[in-house]
């Protein structure tokens, strides 16, 4: 793997629109599994639920901490939100909840450099670029950060909420830290499975865009992990699998859709 961070130019050798079967976002999305070393390897979370264009948007509050919110973006025929503009009420699909706790510092480089290189070779900013570096055999995908429905047993409010599912740097890095908005996409239904992970409450976006590491941090404080019952796991058990790696059961593995999606933080080559 090349680090997007290394100075060395990234190149999209190929791109998937939005939508428009199986070699696009909607279609690769659709195709996501959950992780194949548990017990719900055959399930396809999105497979059956509503996907949309979405915009990421800090919000300010007039009193407590900002939060961010997901905006409808339409057919994505008008351009995203800049620095500064206004969300109207009307527009907020719901507020976004954050999972990890932390980001890594060179994430947030690799986060930005992505997002300078790759979006400027961008037609469609709700696609997928796949991505080569300079010496490179093989490609990786960079998906829009995805977000998805938080179901009602998980939500602190009455109103939509989302929980984020992957691009956590990108969104600390250009809606948190440089207040510009994001184009993500959002699955839009009840789950058909948990997330692996609680959400974290809207307000916490300060802490976990301050809490910059240079490494990953040990598990237990990376996020909430989901509690599963031993009565619900029969195979797990049988299978000696320990109980502290049950969580995974939900995982969403997003290669099964889009490839090899790089690593933490944005890794690609």
């Amino acid at each position: 793997m090349i680090d997007a961070g290394s100075g060395e130019p990234l190149t999209v050798a190929d791109e998937w629109p939005y939508d428009g079967g199986d070699r696009s976002t909607t279609g690769a999305l659709r195709r996501v599994r959950l992780s194949s070393l548990y017990d719900l390897g055959h399930v396809r979370p999105y497979q059956d639920l509503a996907i949309s264009r979405v915009l990421l948007v800090r919000r300010r509050r007039e009193s407590g901490p900002d939060e961010i919110v997901a905006v409808a973006a339409g057919d994505g025929s008008t351009p995203p939100f800049g620095a500064g503009d206004a969300v109207s009420g009307d527009d907020v699909l719901g507020v976004l909840r954050p999972v990890q706790r932390y980001v890594l510092r060179a994430g947030l480089v690799r986060a930005a450099r992505v997002i300078d290189d790759v979006s400027q070779q961008l037609e469609d900013p709700w696609g997928v670029a796949h991505v080569a570096s300079p010496g490179a055999s093989t490609t990786v995908a960079c998906t829009p950060p995805i977000v998805e429905q938080v179901p009602a047993t998980d939500r602190e409010s009455d109103g939509s909420e989302f929980i984020l599912c992957d691009g956590t740097h990108r969104v600390v890095q250009v809606v948190w830290n440089d207040g510009n908005a994001l184009p993500a996409v959002a699955v839009v239904g009840e789950p058909v499975v948990p997330y692996y992970a609680y959400p974290l409450a809207s307000s916490e976006w300060p802490r976990t865009a301050a809490r910059v590491l240079a490494e990953t941090p040990e598990a237990q404080t990376r996020y909430d992990v989901r509690h599963v019952a031993a009565g619900d796991v029969p195979e797990l058990v049988a299978r000696g699998v320990p109980p502290e790696e049950w969580y995974r059961r939900y995982f969403r593995d997003l290669t099964t859709g889009f490839g090899d999606v790089g690593g933490q933080g944005g890794r690609v080559g």
